[in-house]
């Protein structure tokens, strides 16, 4: 092999300051590692494992190995340039605060791989023919630092990233995932983001016991399942965002805030449980569950034939909606549905206080309500309103009303074509 100086080396290899890449910002992220090297090679490599701690940091420009590189120690390393090929991946083992850079032109098989790394970072990979898809390198980095994936064309299968700290970037790729698994991680940020000719692929993603994160996915196309679960400490929240999903399940399970909307998923479901605020917003999706959450809750513009929403403790809106069903139980502050049209029906039950208001759809139904039940200008099929402590009627426009066991129930130009006997205090309003 060759030595040659450091200075010889494209400028693009070399850190300069606070990295964007470990700095938060992915809004125009460079292709740059955040560290330098004194000692570079090119050229076949005649071993196959570097773990000399007095070199710190080594660059290998336009190398080839016979099978994989292996690399151990303190030691951080930067694989670049067009004419690298390293059939059996690259394996960085006790890392114990080495970095691992991966850049452009370099051809990877097999794994990229890192164990204890100080941040791991993989750019503008070379893309593969779909036969070539399946010798892709998949990512591994376990109890490493922050991990940084950019415009990795078709070059990546896995993203796998388990235990360590710092955040996890994965953006403007083209990869075909077909799993991304973030855990056990105090990361800060989880970002994954499509790019500007299409979204990002992932079949299978997961993401759980992350602290103190805050989770984005932004123009992705999920083909399998999507799961985030368990987000812990004082910072963490998840927004899902111009997603596509067109039979995938999303669940959210015991988060912080969340935010889905744009989500096109005409066969899939989204669930949301025992979060702390949730918003649905212009979402297409099949079912909508959104359960236990402690604070505030919105579902607007959105299409569902089935929208759920249970047990909320603070304040529910669900305005502008449009499907099949809407079902509401047991909330314990105000709960308002408002401009909605389900064309089956909805029902709501054992609430505090609930006001409908402007709906239309098939069969109508509120009982149990503790507080106050307002029901104003709705136009339905039918209208049943049973064991609420009070209930106001007004303007209600449909063939069919139903009362009963109601303790308190006043009405004022509401139109039925026909209502039960225990309807008869609304008798002056019907015609």
């Amino acid at each position: 092999f060759l030595f040659i100086a450091a200075g010889d080396l494209d400028d693009q290899l070399r850190g300069s300051g606070q990295d964007p890449i470990l700095s938060g910002d992915v809004s125009a992220v460079p292709c740059r590692c955040p560290i330098d090297c004194d000692f570079a090679f090119t050229g076949p490599l005649p071993m196959d494992e570097f773990a000399d701690e007095a070199m710190g940091c080594i660059k290998l420009v336009d190398v080839t190995t016979a099978d994989s590189l292996h690399i151990s120690g303190n030691i951080s390393v930067i694989v670049a340039g067009t004419g690298t090929v390293i059939p059996g991946g690259i394996i960085m083992e006790k890392g114990a605060g080495g970095h691992l850079c991966v850049f452009g032109g370099s051809l990877v098989s097999g794994e990229i791989s890192a164990r204890g790394a100080a941040s791991a970072t993989i750019c503008d990979l070379p893309g593969r023919s779909e036969a070539d898809l399946a010798d892709a390198p998949a990512l591994k980095f376990i109890d490493s630092g922050p991990v940084h994936v950019h415009a990795a064309s078709d070059a990546v299968r896995d993203l796998i990233v388990e235990g360590g700290r710092g955040e996890v970037i994965c953006v403007d790729s083209l990869s075909p995932l077909s799993q991304v698994k973030v855990e056990g991680r105090q990361a800060g940020a989880v970002r994954l983001r499509g790019g500007d000719l299409g979204p990002q692929v992932v079949r299978d993603l997961v993401l759980e016991k992350l602290e103190d994160t805050e989770v984005s996915l932004e123009n992705l196309a999920f083909s399998g399942q999507a799961s985030v679960k368990h987000l812990t400490g004082g910072s963490r929240s998840i927004r899902v965002v111009d997603c596509q999903a067109p039979s995938s399940n999303i669940v959210i399970e015991n988060v912080g805030d969340v935010m889905l909307q744009g989500i096109n998923g005409q066969l899939g479901s989204l669930v949301v449980s025992d979060c702390e605020s949730a918003t649905s917003i212009g979402n297409l999706v099949t079912t909508l569950k959104m359960i236990r959450c402690v604070g505030q809750v919105a579902v607007t513009s959105t299409f569902a034939q089935s929208i759920t929403i249970e047990s909320m403790s603070q304040d529910v809106a669900i305005v502008g909606n449009t499907g099949g069903t809407l079902e509401v139980t047991q909330c314990s502050r105000r709960t308002m549905v408002k401009g909605n049209n389900f064309a089956m029906g909805v029902k709501v039950a054992h609430m505090t206080h609930v006001v409908l208001d402007g709906n239309t759809g098939g069969d109508f139904e509120v009982s149990d309500t503790v507080g106050n039940a307002t029901i104003v200008d709705n136009m339905v099929v039918s209208l049943r309103i049973f064991q609420n402590a009070a209930a106001l009627l007004k303007g209600n426009m449909g063939s069919w009303l139903t009362c009963r066991s109601n303790s308190g129930v006043c009405g004022t130009n509401d139109t039925f074509l026909v209502a039960t006997e225990q309807c008869s205090f609304l008798r002056q309003c019907l015609v």
